[in-house]
């Protein structure tokens, strides 16, 4: 990019590619880019934790969840993600130890937000709690 457009990539660019190697099940790949291109930053290890998800790589999937904790300790999205992780493979254990982990700590989720535009107007719904959905137009 830098040599071609004239700027260098942005932690956006980088973690669009740590997106698609892990979804595509390179993850060692995404990992090594990740490391190697990426500031300490948030969002990064939450990408690869998500494509840890999506293919079942629990051991993976504990490491960047280590490393987000560490840049955002207060943030519940590493927290979730690994739950569910644990819960696509089975390890109900520590499904259970994560979510009391959160709620011995403090910590939160934040809620889920979509839009939908519909004749011209658009609608966005927030989900704060599971099976709560708050309509805000």
């Amino acid at each position: 990019m830098q040599e071609r457009f004239g700027f260098p990539p942005t932690t956006t660019h980088h973690t669009c590619i740590i997106d698609a190697l892990g979804r595509a099940g390179r993850r060692e790949e995404a990992e090594e880019y990740l490391i190697a291109n990426t500031p300490q930053d948030l969002v990064p290890c939450l990408t690869l934790l998500g494509a840890c998800r999506i293919h079942g790589d629990v051991e993976r999937g504990e490491w960047m969840e280590q490393c987000a904790r560490a840049l955002a300790p207060r943030d519940g999205a590493a927290r979730v993600l690994m739950s569910n992780l644990y819960a696509s493979s089975g390890q109900w254990h520590s499904v259970l130890g994560t979510r009391a982990g959160m709620k011995e700590g403090g910590v939160t989720r934040r809620p889920g937000m979509t839009t939908i535009e519909i004749g011209g107007t658009v609608h966005g719904f927030v989900v704060t709690n599971i099976g709560k959905a708050e309509s805000k137009n």
